[in-house]
């Protein structure tokens, strides 16, 4: 049953994937400053779900997208965060951020769990960042906005980050206890958890857009 569940719901997560890289092509995301980031990490997504489905049914090991993906998510994520505290954040603590992180996937991959391996523990350190951008800018921009007019303006940036974090601090659990979820014989479940909980994160996506196009008006994607 719940492998069933599992199938059924990777392939709405690869329509929804597909859903936010049509809008967001025809709404040129792609142009925007701040969000072209978040639809390039759509399509790195898109590329790696649909690698991976086709590796799995060639019966081919595929958990080496995983090592690969985590790199240009972390990539695409801080240049994401890169350009929204441009204004609170030292370009150099995010580029050594980037470098711990990198680094580490890499000597994870090579020296710890090797490619054909799931990498919990790269996983682990790389949420952990994400999250450290997240809860920054909630804690330190946030209480900056001061005014009702304000906050409407950026409402949908915070509903985003706000919705990063839930999402990503959800995989934290789900990585960081990999190996008791196999001892137990939990990993099933857990599947289909981190399946629905990419679907609500990507379908939110598409909200996120459509709101910021409506607010940023034209001359940004023209």
């Amino acid at each position: 049953m719940i492998d069933s569940l599992f199938l059924f719901f990777t392939e709405v997560v690869t329509l929804i994937e597909i859903a936010v890289i049509v809008f967001g092509y025809f709404n040129k995301t792609y142009q925007d400053k701040l969000f072209k980031w978040v639809y390039y990490f759509m399509v790195l997504s898109l590329v790696t779900d649909i690698y991976s489905k086709i590796l799995a049914r060639l019966a081919i090991n595929n958990l080496h997208s995983i090592h690969v993906f985590l790199i240009g998510e972390f990539i695409f994520f801080s240049l994401f965060f890169k350009e929204l505290l441009k204004d609170y954040l030292s370009l150099k603590v995010i580029k050594g951020i980037a470098i711990v992180v990198i680094g580490f996937s890499i000597i994870n991959s090579i020296f710890i769990q090797p490619i054909h391996t799931f990498n919990e523990y790269a996983r682990s350190v790389e949420v952990v960042f994400i999250l450290f951008y997240c809860f920054f800018y909630l804690l330190r921009v946030v209480p900056k906005v001061d005014n009702l007019k304000d906050f409407r303006l950026q409402k949908h940036i915070f509903l985003f980050v706000g919705a990063t974090g839930v999402y990503f601090l959800s995989l934290f659990f789900f990585f960081s206890l990999g190996t008791l979820i196999q001892k137990y014989g939990l990993a099933d479940f857990f599947a289909l958890y981190y399946v629905l909980a990419a679907i609500i994160y990507f379908s939110l996506i598409i909200w996120v857009l459509w709101i910021h196009r409506k607010k940023a008006g034209s001359s940004l994607y023209s």
